[in-house]
């Protein structure tokens, strides 16, 4: 009698037991799974996690409406940008400056005072920052980050995106590092995008580069980037913008040579080193030329440098 008592014993338990886990809360029948199968149970935490980050990817915050004032800087790539980014702000109501150091890297706009000077010039409302293509081949991702930060210091509070180099070779480390930094709400990965070239191999084309902008605009209204502000697409093009060059050399007098906005050809531009790159560019004999004094505290940049002021007021 006692064998058939304790199989009968057992079965109820089973049984009691089988209810109980089909009644229990999802969370604790999650719970006892994980401990079934010898897992931890933080792997569910560490799921929600995962599950969390990815969802604050996309964050919905209201659209700014009003009218802003956009300063783009950096080296080469900034132009060729901004000749696609200023149909999108003529369109939209916004104005836009563009400041190109030719050459440049992290290391010249943080040991300079020109960033500073331009913030207060332009008093931006949203900064684009557009430097990483000469630094490709720095593995010192110690040094860049503490220039990064510099940077966005003399930036102070304005909102900020810093776009990343459109990458012809694999980097050492800066893409990672100013994703890193920036978080992925405030950088544009443009590494892995597939973009036509100019004859150096490293600028992309006049229409190529009208395409990475509008990736960038498309990632800023998906809702993935911080600050959305109103950018719909254009259906026309605008050259009302002010594009300001500072020559490789600043001890050097600034060319008045500036990309020929009107043309349908691709704007010429030199190859580019490890450590600095040179525009070369058709005059445009239509654009308005200041000369204006530019302050600046460096050795490398003093008070005597002039750089000129190409405002282009055509429109196609």
């Amino acid at each position: 009698m006692k064998p058939t008592f304790q199989l009968i014993s057992i079965f109820v338990l089973a049984l009691l037991l089988f209810v109980g886990y089909s009644k229990a809360p999802d969370y604790v029948a999650d719970a006892l799974h994980l401990k079934q199968i010898g897992q931890d149970i933080t792997t569910a935490d560490a799921d929600t996690m995962h599950v969390e980050d990815a969802a604050s990817d996309t964050i919905t915050e209201p659209v700014d409406t009003a009218r802003q004032r956009v300063l783009i800087f950096g080296d080469s790539m900034s132009q060729l940008l901004a000749l696609r980014l200023c149909d999108y702000t003529g369109a939209n109501g916004h104005s836009l400056t563009c400041v190109t150091w030719n050459g440049s890297g992290t290391h010249q706009w943080a040991a300079s005072d020109t960033l500073r000077f331009y913030m207060q010039r332009v008093r931006p409302t949203h900064v684009f920052v557009c430097l990483g293509s000469n630094e490709l081949y720095s593995a010192d991702m110690k040094g860049c980050r503490k220039r990064a930060e510099r940077i966005l210091e003399k930036i102070g509070n304005v909102p900020t995106t810093w776009i990343g180099p459109p990458n012809w070779m694999e980097d050492k480390g800066i893409n990672n590092m100013l994703q890193s930094f920036m978080g992925k709400r405030r950088f544009f990965m443009t590494k892995g995008m597939k973009l036509d070239r100019q004859e150096d191999g490293r600028h992309p084309t006049y229409a190529a580069a009208a395409k990475w902008m509008d990736s960038i605009v498309e990632w800023m209204n998906s809702g993935k980037a911080a600050h959305q502000f109103v950018m719909n697409k254009p259906t026309t093009h605008s050259r009302r913008y002010t594009q300001i060059i500072i020559p490789m050399n600043p001890g050097k007098a600034a060319t008045t040579d500036s990309i020929d906005v009107n043309t349908t050809k691709e704007p010429l531009l030199e190859t580019i080193s490890e450590q600095e790159g040179e525009q070369k560019t058709e005059p445009k004999s239509e654009q308005k030329v200041e000369q204006k004094d530019e302050p600046h505290t460096e050795p490398h940049h003093t008070a005597a440098d002039k750089n000129k002021e190409c405002t282009s007021n055509n429109k196609e």
